[in-house]
């Protein structure tokens, strides 16, 4: 297989793109997004600062929201074929759960006992195990999955 890519300078800095995905190479399409799973152990908000270092003019990058279950499936079987598991995803717990992005928090895909009373218990960051939720204290490391807007 042959992989075209496309290279943009921009602010100085060469990008290459994808030709017809939109997305930075190596970063996956999907949907109006690139993901880009990442194979470095890191605890929450590393992880997340990581994500928006890789952002591009216009696009910022953050740990991957999942708003559906189609994009959830996406992310895991990404992130599986990538050699990427039990991982970062951009959703935590302070007074409410929210994405790291601002995305809607209307959907989820919780493991059966989650989310429990381990908010109460430091335990207020979500990494995606075998497809579903858990909680787990910030500061553990963990591999992660970043999402940017794909260029339209």
């Amino acid at each position: 297989m042959v992989l075209l890519q496309t290279v943009l300078k921009v602010d100085g800095r060469c990008r290459s793109i994808e030709r017809n995905t939109g997305c930075p190479y190596p970063w996956r399409a999907w949907g109006d997004h690139c993901y880009l799973g990442i194979s470095l152990k890191k605890n929450f908000n590393q992880a997340e600062n990581h994500c928006q270092s890789l952002s591009n003019p216009g696009r910022p990058a953050h740990l991957a929201s999942v708003t559906s279950d189609e994009e959830n499936q996406f992310i895991y079987a990404y992130a599986k074929a990538s050699g990427v598991s039990g991982f970062w995803i951009g959703y935590s717990y302070s007074g409410g759960f929210s994405w790291t992005d601002g995305s809607s928090t209307g959907f989820s895909s919780w493991r059966d006992g989650y989310p429990n009373t381990g908010v109460n218990d430091g335990w207020n960051c979500v990494p995606m195990y075998d497809i579903l939720w858990a909680l787990q204290w910030c500061t553990n490391s963990r591999n992660f999955v970043c999402k940017m807007a794909r260029i339209a």
